[in-house]
């Protein structure tokens, strides 16, 4: 990751500059994620398109910035917007892949999207610590597959032993 601290001068002018060109076609979010130099795991609607298509944010129990994790065990909640809310839609099914064996498991099914194409869901965590994509998907009314995901990291932790009462 590239750290503001570690750019020239030249660079900032540089970035500057493109930074206020892309702010005449962009949004803000798109602009920040650009001027700090980051690498997104996920950006949405970024072309100002009318229709952003669906999208899905997960919150996590373990609090590390930019990124959702959770430990084995532990209830992870799924936010999602832009879906299909209307009659004829599924409902919306949530699953975990693995990112190296590609292995799948249903978190969630039968998920019921409001009228405005929102829903939550929580599902427990039961993956071994690792990296796994989080996805959500939906069939709308016309047949077409509407669907988005979402990164989740599992972490190692350590547990803590019980202690005996003292007497």
């Amino acid at each position: 990751m590239l750290h503001v601290a570690e750019l020239r001068a030249a660079d900032l002018r540089y970035i500057s500059i493109v930074i206020r060109r892309y702010l005449l076609t962009t949004s803000l979010t798109a602009c920040t994620v650009l001027a700090v130099g980051a690498s997104p795991t996920h950006v949405s609607g970024q072309t100002m398109d009318p229709d952003p298509g669906p999208y899905v944010q997960l919150v996590g129990t373990i609090a590390i910035t930019g990124q959702t994790a959770a430990f084995t065990g532990d209830m992870v909640t799924v936010y999602g917007s832009n879906f299909c809310g209307t009659p004829g839609c599924s409902p919306v099914t949530v699953t975990v892949v693995d990112r190296v064996v590609r292995a799948e498991r249903v978190a969630a099914s039968g998920v019921q999207v409001t009228g405005d194409g929102r829903f939550q869901t929580t599902f427990t965590v039961t993956e071994d610590p690792g990296q796994y994509t989080v996805t959500a998907s939906q069939t709308a009314a016309d047949g077409s597959t509407l669907t988005d995901l979402a990164p989740l990291t599992v972490a190692l932790g350590d547990l803590i032993p019980e202690q005996p009462p003292i007497r």
